[in-house]
């Protein structure tokens, strides 16, 4: 199978949000108009309490600063490039195809889904190396700051859960505050009018500014599908709980690293 020409990228690119949109799995019972979807997408957002998750990173993300936009920036990347393998163990873990089935819908995007110049952690870097930050210097934030962020926790979580349900609320955990994170990331790296002039058309933010929903509704359906007894919904419940415990602890801990980049 032969890559895409340098013009079929351009139209795939100029086509993003149509293609985004409509590369969907079928869905005729959980979709994003169904009742139960609304209501606990609604539910778990409370329950995550993202206001909390972001009250320190949006302190100090009010004031534009390229060195923010280098340590968000950086540190997002590893992030990017580790969610596939995060979900990839979800997708093992699990003990049946159709959960599988689901699961794997997220990786799908998160890898470029037919194309492979669309894979998300390089669509970032891009991102990030068209407003100037260098790789030398993520090298010298990473080697600093890397063992801070948790993502050790990343894997460590799903290595540890212990059910299906379980597995599936960790999922649901890494998403729930996604339109957030990516608000965040944007408003991180544009520290200026040029870098916001820059980066807000790339293919990153593009499919992200439409997709974010979609995945989260995709791991609400897996809940309201596969967690029918009280019994499954607490472990889902557990599995939520952990995950959006890392996402305050990596909003955390970015804040302090800003803090002590300043001091540099």
């Amino acid at each position: 199978m032969t890559g895409l020409s340098d013009s079929e990228h351009l139209t795939m690119i100029d086509n993003l949000e149509m293609i985004v949109r409509s590369d969907r799995v079928y869905e005729s019972v959980y979709d994003k108009d169904c009742k139960e979807v609304i209501e606990w997408t609604q539910y778990f957002t409370k329950r995550a309490n993202i206001s909390e998750i972001f009250r320190e990173i949006s302190k100090r993300l009010s004031t534009k600063k390229y060195l923010h936009a280098e340590i968000v920036g950086t540190f997002w990347h590893h992030f990017s490039a580790l969610a596939p393998q995060v979900m990839s163990l979800a997708a093992a873990r699990v003990d049946n195809n159709l959960m599988r089935h689901y699961i794997v819908q997220i990786i799908f995007e998160e890898l470029g889904t037919r194309n492979h110049r669309l894979i998300h952690p390089d669509l970032f870097l891009d991102a990030i190396e068209s407003i100037g930050i260098s790789s030398p210097r993520r090298q010298e934030l990473v080697a600093r700051h890397l063992s801070k962020l948790g993502f050790n926790k990343l894997s460590q979580v799903m290595d540890e859960a212990k059910s299906n349900s379980e597995i599936l609320g960790v999922l649901l955990g890494f998403e729930i505050d996604a339109n957030e994170n990516i608000q965040t990331i944007f408003d991180a790296l544009s520290f200026n009018d040029e870098a916001t002039t820059k980066i807000k058309d790339t293919p990153f933010f593009k499919i992200h500014r439409i997709a974010e929903d979609e995945h989260i509704r995709l791991d609400v359906a897996n809940f309201l599908r596969f967690c029918q007894t009280e019994v499954e919904k607490e472990k889902f419940f557990l599995g939520f709980d952990k995950a959006v415990s890392f996402w305050t602890h990596y909003w955390n801990a970015m804040s302090e690293i800003i803090d002590s980049e300043a001091l540099v």
